[in-house]
């Protein structure tokens, strides 16, 4: 089966904890729960600072959506495709975004399959 490195700015992980309050409210995950999940996600992912992909801002901020402008510049540092169902992000053209049904399709299945 193929094996995955996940990337994620570490903003994002901040923004995780910034919306705490409506995560739980919209999940009915208990404090507790919440935390647990969040140190999971650390272990899958590898969280990256700006300095590590400040090189490719100016580049990746031509994009529409300016939320989007670190994910896309991490993804030009690492040379690898953003995950994500966010439709505007797909309207870039600096990177491949793929959908989550995408992803299955591409890599999760044909790993199955193997």
């Amino acid at each position: 089966m193929q094996e995955f490195d996940f990337y994620s700015p570490v903003y994002a992980l901040e923004e995780i904890n910034s919306h705490k309050e409506e995560i739980l409210a919209k999940t009915g995950l208990v404090v507790d729960s919440f935390k647990e999940r969040r140190k999971e996600l650390a272990v899958y992912v590898e969280f990256v600072s700006l300095d590590e992909y400040l090189g490719c801002i100016d580049k990746a901020s031509n994009i529409l959506d300016k939320n989007d402008v670190d994910f896309i510049a991490l993804a030009l540092k690492m040379g690898c495709p953003v995950w994500s169902n966010d439709k505007d992000l797909k309207k870039q053209s600096l990177i491949e975004v793929y959908t989550t049904g995408e992803f299955i399709k591409k890599y999760l299945h044909e790993a199955y399959l193997e």
